[in-house]
């Protein structure tokens, strides 16, 4: 499992801003979707380090390669509310846990 950071910057300043407009900038307009990103946007590891984006089949961008890699970000249409959620549970895990731009940060997925 790679080791994520947050940005050194301030949140919605370089590179979580570069990160969220180079996965997302161009997402397509779906009824009660939002465009999610991963590596998370205010992690050291998105678009703005390098590598290319992309998604997976049925995820509403049709442009877009799907792949993985170790560079890069994955960027997918998923429900509104589920992404405003997580994005609240990200930030209370940042402050709860105090974990100050530069610290590594691991993201397990069950």
């Amino acid at each position: 499992m790679s080791e994520l950071r947050p940005s050194p910057c301030p949140i919605g300043i370089c590179p979580s801003s570069d990160n969220r407009r180079l996965a997302c900038g161009d997402a397509p307009s779906v009824h009660l979707k939002s465009c999610d990103e991963y590596p998370i946007a205010r992690s050291q590891q998105g678009l703005s380090s390098g590598g290319a984006r992309r998604s997976f089949t049925g995820r509403n961008f049709n442009r877009v390669p799907a792949g993985t890699g170790p560079r890069g970000a994955s960027a997918c249409m998923i429900k509104d509310g589920e992404n405003k959620a997580q994005g609240g549970l990200n930030t209370q895990f940042f402050r709860g846990q105090r974990v100050l731009n530069g610290d590594p940060f691991q993201i397990h997925v069950d």
